[in-house]
């Protein structure tokens, strides 16, 4: 087509030129499009027909459209070189392009190699780019003494963007300072498009320059800006660099930018305010001054751009810095500002988040770990923020519990140990609760803590650990201080295990540990017997009498003898207490509850104490027979004369000198009639009478000459109380030792002997002669008993005396 519309002849003409220009305007879409070959064939047509022209009448008279088709043949022959990536040749071809005179020319030059340095820039070959953006740059400037017809704006503003850009990405000296002169006329000229003050903030962030002047830029890029992808990326990317300069600026330019995202589709536009905020968050958080302030900010603005919470995600990314800033806070001592963090990722400043349960009360736990050990720093705040996640989280429950114990609000603590008893999973913290209660010196709450475990219906401690809990509980109760002053703590404690397994609610102690329990009990008690209250230490006796008893009750009879050994101790002490008590009490009705206790108590010592082995039963002899003479005094008191004869028949095998005479004694103090006194001393005498002696006879003293005293006592209390019967029986019974015995006192004969004498002259004078012969008889057969001692004196005169009466 070209070869037919070019007719082989010398001439210009209008349709040549028309010719050529289209033909030009060919070559380029071949090239862009691979068609090289084609491109070829049409350039060599082209410079074929343009000699032709260039050598024809014109040559005399220029014509300005010939020469700008010239220069493009030349341009495109560059261009056809570079596409083949023949360097060398378009530089070449470059210096033979002819003189640029006309503003065509410069627009040709200037467009070509504007496309090779912008396909050059756009592959990072910068240095390449920058050379020929350069020629294009100085093509499209109008020079002295030619046409200064302007060059399309538009145009011109690629040529010095992508100039500027290439040499801000060039390695090469600027000597002539091309990049600031390239910039100041962009500046001047097209200052206020978004291309160009992007290309500023490149420029500041490339020399390290994020002043003022920088954020100046960056916010009337924000306010060009177009709202496409790669704008609002290009403007993130710088927003990003000047995080680290000045967070107030960086914050505002932030929240211009949120304004910005307004007329974008509603998923985009808080994908992208997310990742801004998020953005903001890392920046804050990793600064070393603290900008919470503007981070509230930042999300006071988010709401009010429309985004009410954020996504779980973006959510999750934003914690993430914050944490980390905490740590930062509480390792350098900043507690006030980490606890403002935890309230600002627990949405207690500005909800923003969206947290899970589960994310709201670690970070919850974060703040009391801020706290916690820091008592200068009130923890009322966080307790009355406590979220109601935390009702379902043992770990908080315990974490709360910690910090309302530091703050010695032991209320509150119970309430949170309370929560930790209703948990399945909480009793293995309510151990840890114990232990922490016990390190700050609050016994009361360990007590009630333990209380909680053992009668909570869902706990999962075996017994072992359990029991354990208990003895260490006890044990560490008692090493704190004066034991005394903990006995308020320690007998609830015993007391509160006693209600659940004492009484079969539950069996979840050992018998071996119960066992440990009422022997500690029993130490306890003792330990403290001079310094506590006699109710405290008579508590803590039948605590640990309780406890042996249901051990008893699952015993086999081996393992019982120890068992009972600890029984008859707490028995012996406790009514020791409630003995001496009841001595020095004045209200009768507590002296009679006292010793009725007393009496029940004796009820289970005797058939335990039949039950012992013989040695222990060697070892309790002692302590049976004060036992059997507390019961023996109880039962006076209450006037229980009928179960005197079976407490004394109880003590026969081992009543010795010392009991008896504490009956005796019991007996003659009791206030009784003098019937009932002499009832009981009779039943005295006669059990002492009748008993196998093994221990009434002793390398001190005998049994015969221990006798006599209580002969006389019975019988000056029957013959006081005119009971003759039972006064002439003493008589007979002292007579038949006497005669036995010839270590029998002689006092107690003379006395005796006398005393029935005189008797006997009384019934004379009252006529009643048999008795009184029978009297002055045992008088005298008693008084010849002392022959030994009185050569027969007192004999002699009686039967004297009693001859007189009869004579008389």
């Amino acid at each position: 087509m070209l070869d037919a519309a070019a007719p082989n002849c010398v001439r210009v003409a209008q349709g040549s030129l028309r010719i050529l220009e289209l033909a030009s305007q060919a070559i380029k879409p071949c090239l862009d499009n691979k068609l090289v070959e084609l491109g070829q064939r049409i350039i060599s047509s082209v410079a074929i027909r343009l000699d032709a022209l260039e050598i024809g009448p014109a040559e005399k008279n220029p014509n300005p459209e010939l020469e700008v088709v010239a220069t493009e043949y030349y341009m495109l022959r560059i261009y056809l070189a570079w596409s083949e990536n023949r360097l060398d040749i378009a530089d070449h071809l470059f210096s033979k392009v002819p003189e640029i005179k006309t503003n065509g020319q410069r627009g040709v030059v200037a467009n070509i190699c504007y496309e090779i340095g912008d396909n050059a820039l756009s592959h990072g070959q910068y240095e390449t780019a920058l050379v020929w953006l350069d020629r294009a740059l100085a093509s499209c400037e109008a020079e002295e003494g030619h046409d200064t017809g302007q060059y399309p704006k538009d145009n011109r503003l690629l040529i010095l963007h992508a100039f500027t850009r290439a040499r801000l990405h060039s390695t090469k000296p600027d000597p002539n300072n091309r990049l600031q002169k390239a910039l100041e006329l962009l500046g001047k000229e097209y200052g206020d498009q978004f291309p160009v003050l992007a290309l500023s903030l490149e420029n500041f962030s490339k020399k390290g320059e994020i002043g003022q002047e920088f954020f100046l830029a960056l916010e009337s890029s924000i306010e060009a800006m177009d709202n496409s992808a790669a704008s609002i990326t290009l403007l993130y990317h710088y927003l990003l660099k000047s995080k680290n300069s000045s967070p107030e600026r960086f914050v505002k330019a932030c929240g211009q930018l949120f304004a910005k995202l307004d007329s974008l589709d509603p998923e985009t536009k808080r994908q992208w305010m997310e990742k801004i905020f998020v953005s903001i968050i890392y920046a804050l958080s990793s600064i070393d001054q603290d900008h919470l302030p503007l981070a509230e900010t930042v999300a006071c603005q988010l709401t009010k751009n429309g985004l009410d919470r954020l996504s779980e995600d973006a959510t999750s990314a934003s914690l993430m810095p914050i944490w980390k800033r905490i740590d930062k806070l509480v390792a350098r001592g900043s507690i006030s500002m980490a606890e403002e963090w935890c309230c600002f990722a627990l949405n207690l400043k500005q909800p923003i988040f969206r947290i899970t349960p589960g994310t709201e009360t670690q970070l919850f736990r974060k703040w009391i770990i801020c706290v916690l050990d820091k008592p200068e720093h009130s923890a009322q705040r966080i307790i009355d923020t406590a979220p109601a996640s935390c009702k379902a989280c043992p770990r908080t429950l315990y974490m709360l519990y910690k910090l309302a114990l530091s703050r010695e609000n032991s209320l509150l603590a119970t309430v949170y140990l309370e929560l930790l008893g209703q948990l399945q999973a909480g009793t293995t913290y309510i151990q840890a609760c114990i232990s922490g209660a016990l390190r700050l010196g609050k016994i009361e709450v360990a007590v009630q803590s333990f209380g909680g475990l053992i009668t909570g219906s869902d706990s999962d401690l075996d017994q072992r650990q359990l029991s354990q809990l208990a003895k260490y509980l006890i044990s560490s109760i008692c090493t704190m201080g004066a034991a005394k002053n903990h006995l308020e703590h320690v007998v609830p404690l015993l007391e509160s295990i006693l209600t659940t397994v004492g009484r079969g609610q539950k069996n979840i102690f050992p018998a071996t540990d119960l066992y440990w329990l009422a022997c500690r009990s029993y130490a306890i008690a003792l330990e403290n017997h001079g310094s506590a209250t006699p109710q405290a230490t008579i508590r803590l006796l039948k605590i640990a009498i309780e406890f042996t008893e249901i051990v008893e009750r699952g015993t086999d009879f081996e393992a019982k003898l120890d068992y009972v050994n600890c029984y008859l101790h707490c028995t012996y002490f406790l009514l020791a207490i409630i003995t001496k008590d009841a001595r020095s009490e004045e209200s009768i009705a507590v002296k009679t509850t006292q010793y009725n206790e007393i009496r029940e108590a004796m009820k289970q010592v005797h058939p335990r104490i039949q039950s012992i082995s013989t040695d222990q039963h060697v070892t309790w002899l002692g302590k049976y027979r004060i036992l059997l003479f507390m019961d023996f005094d109880a039962a006076i008191f209450l006037q229980q004369w009928h179960d005197l004869e079976k407490i004394l028949e109880t003590s026969k095998p081992i009543v010795d000198g010392k009991l008896a005479s504490c009956f005796l004694d019991c007996i003659l103090k009791s206030g009784a009639s003098s019937s009932c006194i002499s009832r009981a001393v009779k039943q005295l005498v006669r059990t002492l009478h009748s008993s196998p002696l093994p221990y009434l006879n002793t390398p001190t003293s005998t049994f015969s000459e221990t006798l006599p005293r209580y002969f006389r006592i019975l019988f000056s209390l029957s013959h006081e109380g005119k009971e003759y019967i039972l006064a002439e029986s003493v008589l007979d019974q002292a007579l038949f030792l006497a005669r036995d015995n010839p270590r029998y006192p002689r006092e107690e004969l003379e006395w005796l002997a006398i005393t029935a004498f005189n008797q006997a002259a009384e019934f004379f004078s009252v006529s009643a002669d048999e008795e009184c012969q029978r009297w002055a008889g045992k008088a005298v057969a008693l008084a010849d008993c002392i022959t030994d001692y009185d050569g027969g004196k007192l004999g002699c005169l009686l039967r004297g005396n009693l001859a007189k009466l009869k004579a008389s």
